[in-house]
Order: C-alpha cells, then structure tokens, then sequence
C-alpha cells in the first residue's frame, strides 16, 4: 500500500502541474493538504510521522499557525520546504520553524519521491532505537538535550561553543547516537593538533606524487567520514585558507585533493566545537 504524502501550497502555487502520484510504480502518492479540514483526514489522523511538503514564496509565513498547530498534535511530522530560499529572513524563517529538510527547483515527482523514501527511514531507525533515558539535574543541559533531540533527526550541521571542558565533545556524540547516521562513520579532527603544512592533506586527503613524501594517495578525513558524521573539534584554530576550501566543500559538496583536478562527491554531517568566542572571532575576520 503506498504512504501518503501531503503538500502545503502556495496561494500562487509553481506547483499546480505536478502530479498527484509521485511516480509510476512508487512507494508515495502526493494529495494536497486542506489546512481547514485535515482533522478529517482518516489516513492522516492515523499516522503519527506524517511527511508534509511546503511550497516556498512570499506567502510562506501565512503557514506558521498551521506547521505550530501540526506540531502540537504529531511532534514526529516532517516538513520539507520545497522552492528557493530566496532571502536571508527565509532562511532564518525555516530555522525558526524546525524544518526538517528542503528540496530546491525543478521540482519533480522523481525529486518529491528521493526525498520521501530518505526520510521514511529517518523515521523507521528512530523508531527502531527508541528515546535514550539522557537526564541531568541541570535545566540548561535538559534543554540543549532536547534541542539535539530535535535537530539530529534532519541533515542539519551543527556548532557547539563554550570554553574548554565545558562538555561539547560529549553533546557531539550525543548528536551521533540520536542520528540516523550513528552506525555510520563518525570521525573526529582535534585541529590544533595537526600541523598546518598537512591541515590540507589530512582534511581532503591527496594524490600520490602531488608533494615531497606523498609516495602514494591519502584518503582525506572528510572521505572517511562518506556517509557519516565528521567532527571538528577547534575548529576556530583552522588557519583562514582551510576555512576557505572546507566552506567550498560545504558548500558543493565535493572535495578536491591535493594535487588532483577531479572532484569527488561527498556526503556527511559536519558537527564542530570552539572554545573561542565565534561572534568575536567572525567581527575580526579571523573566521568564516
């Protein structure tokens, strides 16, 4: 039986032409959702992790009341923004609101159905692995907990700061294990320790030939961590160059190595943690 997929439109929708169906032969089928009547909705109402997709544009905060009030009754539901942050406000919009996900233009029933299938197994591992009986007696250290309950579900990167032993090693992890990805690579770079000269080389890896002493090719730290989570723990001692080409990778999600022309994609978390005060250092261009 296929799952049913919900879609928030527009007033002035892009999306009037997409099909109800999301494929052929899928797993999904799409139907819009009626914000005044979805109560009525006997599938709905029957599924606690709905996955609802919303359409972007100037009419996008018309839809807080309703993702706050969908909220309220399903706290597992998955929204998916769907168009083009167009604007900084947007981005920080989408933040605020916990949004799950995002698919860009051109939206298609193959792009609506990829993004379906990656987070109905988000939803089944959670599933399968339950709530951690995490506590403290600390009210800030609940709340954060509770804060990386929310957000280690999505494909979100994630900053910790405070000054050293303050525990952000140990909220990295916590953000690992409540992941979908907790099974998958997990690598760690203690950046002050690396000397600046091989930063490049341990972050990106190289190719053989490509300096004196490279004898042969080194798969780079963020290679390693293919489908998993790297963890940069410093990061705020990463001299600006290597700032630069991380953002890049980031960014494109591809990596270059040392002394090679060929881009190689790339697919992990990026968590980080500083000790320094980042607003500062970012004031002073000393960070990117």
């Amino acid at each position: 039986m296929s799952k049913k997929l919900w879609l928030i439109k527009a007033k002035h929708s892009n999306l009037d032409e997409l099909n109800e169906t999301v494929g052929k032969n899928s797993d999904f089928f799409l139907s819009n959702f009626n914000t005044n009547t979805f109560n009525s909705d006997p599938i709905f109402a029957r599924n606690n992790s709905p996955i609802i997709f919303i359409e972007l544009n100037k009419d996008f905060n018309e839809h807080d009341e309703i993702i706050h009030k969908i909220r309220e009754q399903k706290p597992k539901t998955k929204f998916i923004a769907c168009g083009q942050v167009e604007s900084k406000s947007l981005f920080l919009k989408l933040i605020e609101l916990k949004v799950d996900d995002y698919v860009d233009y051109p939206l298609n029933i193959s792009s609506i159905a990829n993004m379906a299938y990656k987070h109905s197994i988000i939803i089944k591992r959670t599933a399968r692995r339950g709530a951690d009986p995490y506590f403290s007696k600390s009210k800030k250290v609940n709340e954060l907990i509770k804060t990386i309950d929310q957000i280690s579900t999505s494909e979100i990167n994630c900053l910790f700061t405070g000054p050293s032993g303050s525990g952000k090693e140990f909220f990295a992890n916590y953000f690992r294990k409540k992941s979908p990805r907790s099974d998958a690579p997990f690598i760690t770079v203690n950046c002050p320790a690396i000397p600046e000269n091989l930063l490049e080389s341990e972050l990106f890896g190289h190719e053989k030939g490509s300096f004196t002493g490279a004898d042969e090719r080194k798969i780079g730290k963020i290679e390693l961590a293919q489908g998993g989570i790297l963890f940069l723990d410093e990061i705020g001692d990463l001299p600006l160059h290597a700032q630069t080409k991380l953002l890049r990778v980031i960014q494109e999600k591809q990596i270059e190595r040392v002394g090679s022309t060929k881009k190689t994609p790339v697919d992990f978390i990026l968590l980080s943690a500083t000790s320094k005060n980042i607003q500062e250092e970012i004031e002073n261009d000393r960070f990117r």
